[in-house]
Formats: C-alpha cells, structure tokens, sequence
C-alpha cells in the first residue's frame, strides 16, 4: 500500500524539522568560549600609546574570535571585579588573583592634609607604553620617564621574544587573559625590568 502524499510529506518533514533541532542543541552543548580583557602596545584612542580590548575566543578554532576596543577604566573595574562583565564573571579582583601589587579601587582619603580622590589605581598599568617605546612617544610639556624599548618606537628583537611569552605574536598585538596579568606582574620586578631593558 502507497502512503498517502500529505501524510508522507509531514511525517518527513517532521522528522527533518526534530533532526535539526536535536543537531542545534547538541552544537549549542559543545561549543564552548572563553571572555578576556588585555592591553596592547597598539596606540589606541585619545593618543594613548596603548590600547585596552576585550575578546571572546571560541573553542571552535574555525570560529573567529570577536571583541573590541575598552578604555583604561573599564578596563580597570573589570580587573578589580566592580563591574559586571563576562570577563570575569565571578567579579573577582583579578590583579590580587595574579598577584599585580598596588591596584585597586582607593576611597577618598585625606593624607598629610592632601585630599586624595577615590578612584581606580594601578601605576603599573601606567607603565605599559615603556614595553614599547623608549621615549613617550607624543608631544608633552611635561617630563615623562624613559621607556624600556630598545629604540624609540619600538622594541628590540630581543624584547619582542620576551612579549612572544606572554601570547603576543607581534610586538603589538594584544596580551589578554592570565598572561596579561602575570606580564603586569613581572612589569614590577626590577630584575625583569633590568632584563627586558637589556634585551
């Protein structure tokens, strides 16, 4: 006996219709991502040296990571876990987590009857442009300190090797996640510094 069309066609389509959403849910369960915040030695807006970014890399190698460009506070109130966000979900203080000395949210404060204002401080997130220029590299009346590159406006091959450690392919392309934090890290030992300096 031949099925009847109409009951044929449903009954396929039915079929095709639970296939596929057996096939979207499975790929909805295995894939997987990461969220990370980093810095780069890329100059970034408002004639900043640096650029801060956000990323989310995707297990699936064929599946292009997407993220952008933050700014130096965000990226801050990420790090210090006072702003919600995917990059650190349990909203942790990610500079105590890698042991980054000296960052933190400070409250208002007067010291030797300066007024101090409350706000987000890290200096050694201050000092990342010296990775990749040995002078500021922007017009300034005021006296900057020396830079730690090799040469001016960029690192020397040696000092690209050390940055290549820490994920960065290129001397400019972005560090994120946990090695970014342990490169901030290493910024404050002066034994490191003395190294990537003679580099």
């Amino acid at each position: 006996m031949v099925p009847q069309k109409p009951l044929y066609r449903l009954f396929i389509c039915l079929t095709a219709l639970a296939g596929w959403a057996l096939l979207t849910q499975w790929r909805g369960v295995s894939e997987g991502w990461r969220d990370e915040i980093g810095f780069s030695l890329m100059p970034g807006p408002n004639s900043s040296p640096i650029s801060f970014r956000y990323r989310r890399i995707y297990d699936d190698p064929a599946r292009p990571a997407s993220g952008y460009t933050i700014t130096r506070l965000e990226f801050l109130s990420i790090a210090c876990g006072t702003r919600p966000h995917p990059a650190n979900p349990k909203q942790e203080n990610l500079f105590a987590k890698y042991e980054v000395q000296y960052c933190g949210l400070i409250s208002d404060t007067i010291i030797g009857g300066i007024y101090y204002r409350s706000g987000y401080s890290c200096p050694i997130v201050d000092d990342i442009w010296r990775l990749g220029y040995g002078t500021w590299p922007y017009a300034t009346k005021e006296k900057m300190p020396a830079g730690w590159a090799r040469f001016p406006l960029h690192p020397s091959e040696g000092q690209q090797e050390i940055l290549r450690s820490y994920g960065a392919t290129f001397w400019v392309d972005p560090v994120f996640g946990p090695q970014a934090f342990r490169l901030l890290r290493d910024m404050q030992n002066a034994e490191w510094v003395g190294k990537y300096a003679g580099s």
